[in-house]
């Protein structure tokens, strides 16, 4: 008979009152548990997450966890210890993925595993469809957009078919763009577009537009002339069509150095609203009968030139006389229209027998003989130049 030393005793009695076990039992390990890995049919794009179906047992009640042991077409994958979530970037179409799962108690038994697997399946293409604009008008083109993904880096190919007013017609089958000469005003048209990567087709997306009124389109809007005066009438041009035949009403704006001239909305502006140097240009609205209105369009811009001054005819006074008289150049009919050049401004020039003599307005005879022929040239300006010259007869 063999017989323990107090101390051994002690010891294995310590142990067995450190489990649960019933008198004379030594602990034991959990049994398997019950795992599924979902998806069981799981794309390249989805994740794989371990599922407990039932739970390990421990005979003892002190489980404590689950080990989480993954191989990948038979090659274990150490740096995924203990995970029970594979995110899909991991995963490769045609793989096949293993977990084996093992509980274990609070003394480090390990129990037996529960294996489970699953084979990597395609991931259908997706894609994202617009149409522009939407809605459209009469007369835009409808332009299909259309990006796409393939988690297995696959060519996507596409399926494309319209159908106006919820009739299909093979003849539009495949096209990005109908043309504007295709629909009409009312119509609703919708794409179905399928992304295919030649596996598998992706979801069937659809998009719907609707057709409405056009607005009135300004094809050409230009004010005349290009270099106006003061005294010039600034008018306006504008071409305007509607795709849908409606009639078109035309409102237009003026502006001067920038700022609106209120109640000016006709084609025609009078100087009497613009000066030398300032800049002037319009903008036109063209709005149809059904109220739809076009985009302000701008004209061109011009800035309105200086006009010279004038005068009508020079005049000298006296008439005739001899050595002794003093002869005065006398201008007619100064004018200047631009409101800002309003002071007289005569550059007066006297001929003696042919001969520039002096610029005074008045002449003696220290400057003339007899029988010599006088004459008076005045030349009218303003700060920006001179006008015409005129002489006297």
């Amino acid at each position: 008979m063999v017989r323990l030393s107090s101390a051994v005793a002690f010891l294995l009695l310590t142990a067995l009152a450190g489990c649960n076990s019933g008198p004379g039992q030594l602990a034991s390990a959990p049994d398997a548990p019950v795992i599924a890995i979902v998806p069981a049919e799981p794309g390249s794009n989805e994740n794989l997450e371990v599922q407990l179906v039932t739970e390990s047992v421990d005979p003892d009640g002190d489980l404590v966890g689950y080990r989480y042991r993954w191989t990948v077409d038979g090659a274990a994958r150490a740096d995924l210890d203990d995970a029970s979530l594979i995110p899909a970037v991991l995963t490769v179409r045609g793989q096949t993925w293993e977990v084996r799962v093992s509980g274990f108690d609070g003394m480090g038994h390990v129990g037996p595993p529960a294996t489970v697997s699953v084979t990597i399946m395609n991931s259908p293409p997706t894609a994202q469809v617009s149409v522009n604009p939407n809605p459209a008008g009469t007369d835009t083109d409808l332009v299909l957009e259309v990006s796409t993904d393939d988690a297995d880096g696959d060519a996507v190919g596409l399926s494309i078919a319209w159908a106006r007013n919820g009739v299909a017609s093979t003849s539009y089958d495949g096209l990005l763009v109908i043309p504007s000469n295709f629909t009409d005003e009312g119509d609703d048209w919708s794409v179905h577009v399928t992304p295919s990567d030649g596996i598998d087709e992706g979801e069937a997306q659809v998009v719907t537009v609707h057709v409405g009124n056009a607005a009135p389109v300004v094809s050409h809007f230009a004010i005349s002339p290009e270099n106006p005066r003061e005294g010039d009438t600034i008018t306006a041009s504008a071409t305007v069509t509607d795709v849908d035949g409606d009639w078109v009403t035309v409102a237009y704006q003026w502006y001067v150095g920038g700022e609106v001239v209120a109640g000016e909305v006709s084609t025609a502006f009078s100087s009497e609203h613009f000066d030398k140097h300032q800049e002037v240009w319009a903008e036109v609205v063209a709005t149809d009968s059904q109220g739809t209105s076009a985009e302000a369009v701008e004209s061109n811009h011009v800035v309105v030139e200086n006009t010279p001054p004038s005068i009508d005819s020079v005049e000298i006074s006296p008439a005739s006389g001899g050595e002794a008289a003093t002869f005065t150049c006398v201008p007619v009919g100064w004018a200047d229209p631009d409101p800002a050049d309003q002071t007289e401004d005569l550059a007066i020039q006297w001929l003696v027998a042919g001969a520039e003599s002096v610029t005074t307005e008045s002449i003696t005879g220290s400057e003339f003989d007899k029988h010599d022929s006088l004459r008076c040239r005045v030349t009218p300006s303003d700060a920006d130049g001179a006008g015409s010259s005129q002489e006297s007869l």
